[in-house]
Protein backbone atom coordinates (compact mmCIF):
# COMPACT_ATOMS: atom_id res chain seq x y z
CA UNK A 1 0.00 0.00 0.00
CA UNK A 2 1.39 3.20 -1.19
CA UNK A 3 -0.62 5.55 0.57
CA UNK A 4 0.43 5.76 3.86
CA UNK A 5 -0.47 9.60 4.73
CA UNK A 6 -3.99 11.48 4.04
CA UNK A 7 -5.29 15.13 4.81
CA UNK A 8 -8.66 16.08 4.68
CA UNK A 9 -9.74 19.81 3.16
CA UNK A 10 -13.06 21.00 3.94
CA UNK A 11 -12.71 23.67 0.64
CA UNK A 12 -9.64 24.04 -1.27
CA UNK A 13 -9.32 25.96 -4.75
CA UNK A 14 -8.20 22.64 -6.37
CA UNK A 15 -6.83 19.45 -4.89
CA UNK A 16 -4.07 18.62 -7.74
CA UNK A 17 -3.20 22.85 -7.29
CA UNK A 18 -2.89 22.18 -3.42
CA UNK A 19 -0.85 19.30 -3.97
CA UNK A 20 1.82 21.05 -6.76
CA UNK A 21 3.00 23.80 -4.26
CA UNK A 22 2.66 21.52 -1.44
CA UNK A 23 5.52 19.29 -3.34
CA UNK A 24 7.43 22.61 -4.66
CA UNK A 25 7.74 23.62 -1.33
CA UNK A 26 8.55 20.08 0.91
CA UNK A 27 9.00 17.57 -1.66
CA UNK A 28 5.96 15.52 -0.56
CA UNK A 29 6.48 11.25 -0.45
CA UNK A 30 4.81 8.84 -2.89
CA UNK A 31 1.54 8.26 -1.81
CA UNK A 32 0.48 11.44 -0.09
CA UNK A 33 -3.25 12.04 -0.33
CA UNK A 34 -6.01 15.47 -0.20
CA UNK A 35 -9.63 14.94 -0.12
CA UNK A 36 -11.65 17.62 0.18
CA UNK A 37 -15.44 18.03 0.40
CA UNK A 38 -15.08 21.35 -2.20
CA UNK A 39 -13.30 22.73 -4.70
CA UNK A 40 -13.55 26.40 -5.90
CA UNK A 41 -11.75 25.78 -8.69
CA UNK A 42 -11.67 22.08 -9.66
CA UNK A 43 -10.10 21.34 -12.90
CA UNK A 44 -10.51 18.79 -15.85
CA UNK A 45 -8.93 18.01 -18.85
CA UNK A 46 -8.42 20.51 -21.64
CA UNK A 47 -9.37 23.89 -19.38
CA UNK A 48 -12.63 22.35 -18.27
CA UNK A 49 -14.22 22.73 -14.83
CA UNK A 50 -15.17 20.20 -12.90
CA UNK A 51 -18.43 20.61 -10.86
CA UNK A 52 -19.50 19.06 -7.79
CA UNK A 53 -22.01 19.44 -4.16
CA UNK A 54 -20.51 20.23 -1.07
CA UNK A 55 -19.42 17.21 0.85
CA UNK A 56 -21.47 14.83 -1.78
CA UNK A 57 -19.08 13.07 -3.83
CA UNK A 58 -15.44 11.90 -3.21
CA UNK A 59 -12.61 14.51 -4.74
CA UNK A 60 -9.20 13.53 -4.06
CA UNK A 61 -5.63 13.89 -5.26
CA UNK A 62 -2.61 11.74 -4.65
CA UNK A 63 1.39 12.34 -5.97
CA UNK A 64 2.82 9.80 -7.35
CA UNK A 65 6.90 9.84 -8.04
CA UNK A 66 6.93 6.80 -11.24
CA UNK A 67 10.71 7.63 -11.78
CA UNK A 68 10.74 4.13 -13.10
CA UNK A 69 8.17 4.55 -15.67
CA UNK A 70 9.62 5.40 -19.51
CA UNK A 71 7.98 8.49 -20.73
CA UNK A 72 6.47 6.57 -24.01
CA UNK A 73 4.13 4.66 -21.11
CA UNK A 74 2.92 7.63 -19.21
CA UNK A 75 -0.56 6.32 -20.53
CA UNK A 76 -0.38 3.30 -18.20
CA UNK A 77 -0.58 6.02 -15.52
CA UNK A 78 -3.91 6.82 -16.67
CA UNK A 79 -5.18 2.99 -17.52
CA UNK A 80 -4.42 2.06 -13.66
CA UNK A 81 -6.85 5.10 -12.84
CA UNK A 82 -9.84 4.58 -14.86
CA UNK A 83 -9.03 0.49 -14.23
CA UNK A 84 -9.21 1.34 -10.43
CA UNK A 85 -12.71 3.41 -10.80
CA UNK A 86 -13.97 0.90 -12.60
CA UNK A 87 -13.67 -2.06 -10.26
CA UNK A 88 -14.51 0.30 -7.40
CA UNK A 89 -17.73 0.63 -9.64
CA UNK A 90 -17.99 -3.09 -10.72
CA UNK A 91 -18.37 -4.00 -6.51
CA UNK A 92 -21.16 -1.51 -5.76
CA UNK A 93 -23.61 -1.67 -9.19
CA UNK A 94 -25.08 -4.12 -10.85
CA UNK A 95 -24.88 -2.31 -14.58
CA UNK A 96 -23.07 -1.47 -17.63
CA UNK A 97 -19.66 0.14 -17.06
CA UNK A 98 -17.13 1.85 -19.77
CA UNK A 99 -13.97 3.33 -19.55
CA UNK A 100 -14.07 6.38 -21.82
CA UNK A 101 -10.65 7.34 -23.11
CA UNK A 102 -8.94 8.70 -22.31
CA UNK A 103 -9.93 9.89 -18.96
CA UNK A 104 -13.40 9.49 -18.16
CA UNK A 105 -15.84 6.52 -16.77
CA UNK A 106 -19.45 6.03 -17.86
CA UNK A 107 -22.58 4.23 -16.28
CA UNK A 108 -25.48 3.66 -18.75
CA UNK A 109 -24.02 6.15 -20.77
CA UNK A 110 -23.42 8.89 -18.26
CA UNK A 111 -20.63 10.03 -16.69
CA UNK A 112 -19.73 9.54 -13.22
CA UNK A 113 -16.26 9.65 -12.92
CA UNK A 114 -13.16 11.70 -14.27
CA UNK A 115 -9.61 12.45 -13.45
CA UNK A 116 -7.10 14.04 -14.34
CA UNK A 117 -3.13 14.04 -14.53
CA UNK A 118 -0.55 16.91 -14.02
CA UNK A 119 2.86 15.56 -14.90
CA UNK A 120 6.34 16.83 -14.21
CA UNK A 121 9.01 16.14 -16.59
CA UNK A 122 12.94 16.49 -16.94
CA UNK A 123 15.40 15.53 -19.33
CA UNK A 124 15.87 11.72 -17.60
CA UNK A 125 11.62 11.55 -17.88
CA UNK A 126 8.76 11.71 -15.18
CA UNK A 127 9.60 13.18 -11.62
CA UNK A 128 6.38 13.45 -10.43
CA UNK A 129 2.61 12.72 -11.75
CA UNK A 130 -0.78 14.29 -9.41
CA UNK A 131 -3.68 12.52 -10.26
CA UNK A 132 -6.71 14.07 -9.30
CA UNK A 133 -9.98 12.13 -9.02
CA UNK A 134 -13.31 12.99 -9.05
CA UNK A 135 -16.28 10.17 -8.32
CA UNK A 136 -19.89 11.01 -7.60
CA UNK A 137 -21.02 9.01 -5.19
CA UNK A 138 -24.14 10.86 -3.79
CA UNK A 139 -25.21 14.11 -5.65
CA UNK A 140 -28.37 13.34 -7.06
CA UNK A 141 -29.11 16.31 -9.23
CA UNK A 142 -26.60 17.65 -11.93
CA UNK A 143 -28.76 20.66 -13.42
CA UNK A 144 -25.63 22.20 -15.16
CA UNK A 145 -25.12 18.52 -17.46
CA UNK A 146 -27.56 16.41 -19.16
CA UNK A 147 -24.89 13.09 -18.93
CA UNK A 148 -24.30 12.67 -15.54
CA UNK A 149 -24.81 9.85 -12.65
CA UNK A 150 -23.77 8.95 -8.82
CA UNK A 151 -23.45 6.23 -7.09
CA UNK A 152 -26.53 6.97 -5.48
CA UNK A 153 -28.76 7.50 -8.30
CA UNK A 154 -28.11 3.92 -9.19
CA UNK A 155 -28.24 2.90 -6.51
CA UNK A 156 -31.23 4.07 -4.77
CA UNK A 157 -29.52 4.86 -1.43
CA UNK A 158 -26.51 6.87 0.36
CA UNK A 159 -22.94 5.67 -0.05
CA UNK A 160 -20.47 5.66 2.12
CA UNK A 161 -17.56 7.85 0.49
CA UNK A 162 -14.47 6.53 2.97
CA UNK A 163 -15.27 2.61 1.60
CA UNK A 164 -15.52 3.71 -1.97
CA UNK A 165 -12.22 5.60 -1.33
CA UNK A 166 -10.43 3.16 0.62
CA UNK A 167 -11.60 0.34 -1.88
CA UNK A 168 -10.18 2.70 -4.89
CA UNK A 169 -6.83 3.65 -2.88
CA UNK A 170 -6.34 -0.62 -2.37
CA UNK A 171 -6.94 -1.16 -5.97
CA UNK A 172 -4.82 1.38 -7.15
CA UNK A 173 -1.76 0.30 -5.00
CA UNK A 174 -2.12 -3.00 -6.49
CA UNK A 175 -2.16 -2.15 -10.20
CA UNK A 176 0.87 1.17 -9.67
CA UNK A 177 3.11 -2.58 -8.20
CA UNK A 178 1.86 -4.59 -11.52
CA UNK A 179 3.20 -1.41 -13.14
CA UNK A 180 6.72 -1.25 -11.07
CA UNK A 181 7.10 -5.24 -12.63
CA UNK A 182 6.87 -4.59 -15.71
CA UNK A 183 3.37 -6.17 -16.23
CA UNK A 184 2.90 -4.06 -19.07
CA UNK A 185 1.10 -6.45 -21.07
CA UNK A 186 -1.46 -7.42 -17.68
CA UNK A 187 -2.25 -3.87 -17.21
CA UNK A 188 -3.24 -3.22 -21.56
CA UNK A 189 -5.06 -6.51 -21.94
CA UNK A 190 -7.87 -5.39 -19.49
CA UNK A 191 -8.08 -2.10 -20.80
CA UNK A 192 -8.46 -3.27 -24.09
CA UNK A 193 -10.47 -6.09 -23.46
CA UNK A 194 -12.85 -3.36 -21.44
CA UNK A 195 -12.73 -1.26 -24.87
CA UNK A 196 -13.84 -4.09 -27.41
CA UNK A 197 -16.95 -3.03 -28.87
CA UNK A 198 -17.65 0.46 -26.81
CA UNK A 199 -17.90 3.33 -29.17
CA UNK A 200 -18.00 6.88 -27.89
CA UNK A 201 -18.05 10.55 -29.07
CA UNK A 202 -15.48 12.82 -28.60
CA UNK A 203 -14.01 15.75 -30.85
CA UNK A 204 -10.64 14.83 -32.74
CA UNK A 205 -8.80 17.42 -35.21
CA UNK A 206 -11.59 19.88 -34.43
CA UNK A 207 -15.06 17.84 -35.09
CA UNK A 208 -17.22 15.43 -33.54
CA UNK A 209 -16.34 12.06 -34.28
CA UNK A 210 -17.35 8.57 -33.31
CA UNK A 211 -14.16 6.65 -31.57
CA UNK A 212 -13.33 3.40 -30.63
CA UNK A 213 -10.18 2.44 -28.97
CA UNK A 214 -8.23 -0.40 -30.94
CA UNK A 215 -4.98 -1.23 -29.66
CA UNK A 216 -2.08 1.15 -27.54
CA UNK A 217 0.92 1.34 -29.59
CA UNK A 218 4.72 1.39 -28.12
CA UNK A 219 5.21 4.96 -28.41
CA UNK A 220 2.54 5.68 -26.34
CA UNK A 221 -0.46 6.73 -28.76
CA UNK A 222 -3.42 4.95 -29.38
CA UNK A 223 -5.16 3.22 -32.37
CA UNK A 224 -8.20 4.09 -32.59
CA UNK A 225 -11.45 3.52 -35.39
CA UNK A 226 -12.56 7.39 -36.16
CA UNK A 227 -15.63 7.04 -37.57
CA UNK A 228 -15.06 3.86 -39.30
CA UNK A 229 -11.15 4.82 -40.56
CA UNK A 230 -8.28 3.43 -38.01
CA UNK A 231 -6.05 6.36 -36.95
CA UNK A 232 -3.46 7.28 -34.38
CA UNK A 233 -4.44 9.65 -31.90
CA UNK A 234 -2.47 10.91 -29.11
CA UNK A 235 -2.07 9.80 -24.75
CA UNK A 236 0.25 12.39 -24.07
CA UNK A 237 -1.31 14.52 -20.95
CA UNK A 238 1.65 16.51 -21.51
Amino acid sequence: MIFKKKIFLKEVDSTNDYLIKLDNNISLDEGFVVISDFQHNGRGRIGKSWDSDCGKNLLFSFILKPTFLDLRKQFFLSMITSLSIFEVLQKNMDVKINIKWPNDVLVNKKKIAGFLLDFSISSTGIKRCIIGCGININQTKFPALSNATSLSLVKDSVVNKSIILNHFLDTFSDLYKDLKDGNFDKIKKKYLSLQKGFEFTTIVNGKKSNVQILDLLEDGDVLASVNGVKEKLKSAFL
